[in-house]
């Protein structure tokens, strides 16, 4: 009986270390990370991180970063950003990217509340998974070419982007430029 209790706790182990956020990186005890408390890192106070305000952040008025406009940006036209279609970016085919199973690298995600609501995986510099805080991939992240993420659903439609917030980490927006989240 011990033993079996002893492997059913072995078994949980991962899943338990990969659902709790260290809190170093949880802007409910960093407020330096929350931008409740950081206006530097808030885009409703900072408007050089606001798309609202800097139309060469908003990708409804700067084509070049906008996956409907420019296909090289677009993984319903580009199979190589693809995890369809490309195994080294699938959590899938590729194990070392899926967080339940693997050592990951990263960013904790946070709704305007700073209620964790995801991570993303860096799977290289340009290109990001989405994972629900119980590891469910959920999306991916790829690189605008111009310092920032446009965000796509895993069946490839286009969700939003991220924007740097000045402090090293990331804002995300809906394609409407509604800010609605962000990492530490």
């Amino acid at each position: 009986m011990k033993t079996l209790a002893l492997l059913i706790l072995a078994s949980l182990l991962p899943i338990v270390s990969f659902a709790q956020v260290p809190t170093g990186r949880d802007p409910n005890f960093t407020s330096s990370l929350n931008p409740q408390f950081n206006s530097a890192i808030n885009p409703e106070f900072n408007s050089s991180i606001n798309p609202q305000f800097t139309s060469s952040l908003n990708p409804e008025f700067n084509s070049a970063i906008n996956p409907q406009f420019t296909s090289s940006l677009n993984p319903e036209f580009n199979s190589a950003i693809n995890p369809k279609f490309t195994s080294g970016l699938n959590p899938e085919f590729t194990s070392k990217l899926n967080p339940k199973i693997s050592k990951w690298k990263g960013f904790y995600l946070f709704s305007t509340k700073a209620e964790w609501i995801g991570i993303f995986v860096l799977v290289r510099n340009d290109f990001l998974l989405v994972f629900s805080p119980g590891g469910e991939w959920i999306g991916y992240l790829v690189s605008n070419g111009d310092g920032g993420f446009n965000w796509f659903g895993l069946e490839g439609n286009w969700k939003g982007y991220l924007i740097s917030n000045s402090g090293g980490q990331w804002n995300l927006f809906t394609t409407k430029a509604k800010w609605i989240a962000f990492t530490t």
